[in-house]
């Protein structure tokens, strides 16, 4: 499983596909705090809020798009086909590519928020968190 798995991430951080649509979440969370800075957003604290409601949103688009050209690709390159022949059991690998698309999608979904929310805090502060239970 470990030789399924480094041969997936290898084609996962090398594909094209992966550097467009992080590119693309950076994007996203550069424009939100342009829009975090019209809006009024007065620390980070509600920065980092506000870019895990905005990222969201824009995920839903981003990682259904990746899913389809992620999957689809593995098909077109044959690749799936040439990992069955090498003797690997096809339940491996299609946990191997799951295990690849989540964890694809946990950098698009840290990448914007740290971004937005790193350059905020940096700039406005953290602001007064007084609740415990926000955490």
């Amino acid at each position: 499983m470990s030789r399924i798995l480094k041969w997936e991430f290898r084609g996962l951080f090398k594909s094209g596909e992966f550097v467009f649509t992080f590119i693309l979440m950076l994007l996203i969370g550069a424009s939100y705090i342009g829009i975090a800075m019209s809006d009024g957003v007065k620390s980070g604290f509600d920065g980092f809020i506000g870019a895990s409601n905005f990222v969201t949103s824009s995920l839903y688009l981003a990682g259904s798009v990746f899913a389809g050209i992620f999957f689809t690709s593995a098909f077109q390159e044959r690749m799936i086909q040439s990992a069955v022949m090498a003797g690997n059991s096809r339940f491996r690998i299609v946990i191997s590519k799951c295990i690849g698309y989540y964890s694809a999608l946990l950098i698009f979904i840290l990448c914007p928020i740290l971004t937005a929310t790193l350059t905020m805090t940096g700039i406005l502060g953290v602001g007064t968190i007084t609740t415990g239970n926000i955490i």
